[in-house]
């Protein structure tokens, strides 16, 4: 997947037509924030090398969206916010696990 196709998945799971580019440049900093947790987490293409769109299976692009979805902007409440950060650490926790579990 390329760069732009990933920004335009975040897009189309942020209610954002593709077409629409105001806030390209917030959305690309919280993709890379995005890979940048998961890696500090241990959540690694490879260990010690990062995600990036290229290399995102689709569980890491949906993890990425969600991560996404509750920092960006105002459009949920304090509640939602709550209920996607959780969903987020559920999905990194997974992701975690399925790292550990194709090593052993």
């Amino acid at each position: 997947m390329t760069d732009t196709e990933l920004l335009n998945k975040v897009k189309m799971a942020c209610r954002i037509t593709t077409s629409n580019t105001t806030f390209d440049d917030e959305l690309k900093d919280l993709i890379s924030s995005a890979f940048l947790d998961l890696s500090i987490s241990d959540v690694n293409a490879a260990p010690g090398v990062p995600y990036t769109a290229q290399t995102a299976t689709s569980d890491v692009v949906l993890a990425v969206k969600t991560f996404v979805k509750f920092h960006f902007g105002d459009l949920l409440t304090d509640t939602e916010k709550q209920t996607m950060k959780a969903s987020y650490d559920e999905q990194k926790a997974q992701l975690k696990m399925k790292r550990y579990s194709t090593i052993v």
